[in-house]
């Protein structure tokens, strides 16, 4: 799943990754901890599908809304397979960087950092892949590094801010809707390890 607007490009400077993960840390511990992706998307957006309950589950979901914009939310991504790809390390430093796609899919909805534009030929949304850049001391070599994030080696997280609800048409079926946020903070974590290899808060 490609995208098209969203976090800056992250360029952090490794010898400020422990620092940058306190950071986090402190934002974290201000956070209200997601839960499910699923029925916040669901509430935030609203499924109102039902012409007999239609005006009463809108309302709800502009409640929600209403409640939610501004708040900060932390969300644990623990299968990043489809989300995180390694696009280069280097073993003697350990300096990485990794490719992002950043849209979470969830009940049939997407949180997105960002607004997507237009849907792919398989009617998902697309956006620019993000750019992350850290430093791992685990001295793994190339293949084992690769490795890791298709093994479920390497957990996600995401600090965010919703903003709007989006909806891009699709041909021949229902409109695609879903959640911008403001992300706040990523952070890439090897499980076993417990090392932060990217950390990044917004200033």
């Amino acid at each position: 799943m490609h995208l098209s607007r969203l976090l800056p490009v992250l360029l952090l400077l490794p010898l400020s990754a422990w620092a940058q993960s306190a950071d986090f840390d402190a934002l974290k511990s201000k956070s209200e901890p997601l839960g499910g992706l699923g029925p916040f998307l669901e509430r935030y957006v609203g499924r109102c599908e039902d012409p007999e309950t239609q005006k009463t589950c809108e309302a709800n979901a502009a409640t929600f809304r209403r409640q939610a914009n501004g708040k900060r939310y932390a969300m644990l991504v623990d299968d990043v397979r489809s989300l995180l790809q390694a696009e280069a390390y280097d073993p003697d430093s350990g300096d990485l960087t990794l490719q992002l796609t950043p849209i979470f899919g969830a009940y049939g909805y997407a949180l997105t950092t960002g607004r997507p534009k237009r849907l792919n030929a398989q009617g998902l949304p697309t956006m620019r892949l993000v750019k992350l850049e850290g430093r791992t001391t685990q001295g793994f070599d190339q293949r084992r590094f690769e490795r890791m994030f298709r093994n479920g080696e390497v957990q996600l997280e995401l600090i965010f801010t919703p903003e709007q609800v989006w909806t891009l048409p699709k041909r021949g079926g229902k409109p695609v809707q879903g959640v911008e946020v403001k992300a706040l903070g990523v952070r890439v974590t090897h499980v076993r390890s417990g090392e932060a290899m990217v950390a990044w808060v917004r200033r």
